[in-house]
């Protein structure tokens, strides 16, 4: 039975690795970061997913400090606004990789379209690309 995680609308789930698709997100956000590019992130595993379907999901702390660079502080480390096609129209889905106390916390998939469901299926057109501070 799952139950709520510290983030508010969060449940906890099995411990799963990320999928390929979220750690294709997670690399690119954090490949142009230059404060994160160099750091060697490990095995990222989901705790909790959001129970609304956006597909956002809680990162398991590693264990170990992932950026020495950020104990003490929170923020994004970046985001990508992905322009895509399903159903015969075009939308737009943000992707959000935040950071708490040096480790990767929650990768957030924002949907401008709730309380629609998110498209389990989509195809990419364009894609913004954009650090954190």
């Amino acid at each position: 039975m799952s139950t709520t995680t510290p983030h508010s609308s969060f449940v906890k789930v099995e411990r799963r690795p990320v999928t390929v698709e979220e750690r294709g997100w997670i690399h690119d956000i954090v490949s142009a970061n230059p404060a994160w590019a160099d750091v060697q992130l490990g095995d990222l595993v989901v705790v909790a997913e959001c129970a609304c379907g956006c597909r956002s999901v809680v990162l398991e702390d590693p264990g170990h400090i992932q950026n020495p660079k950020f104990i003490n502080h929170q923020g994004l480390v970046g985001e990508i606004d992905l322009g895509i096609r399903f159903d015969g129209r075009d939308d737009v889905v943000s992707i959000l990789l935040h950071f708490a106390e040096g480790n990767l916390s929650v990768l957030e998939v924002v949907w401008y379209n709730f309380p629609e469901p998110v498209p389990h299926n989509w195809t990419e057109v364009s894609r913004d690309l954009r650090i954190g501070d």
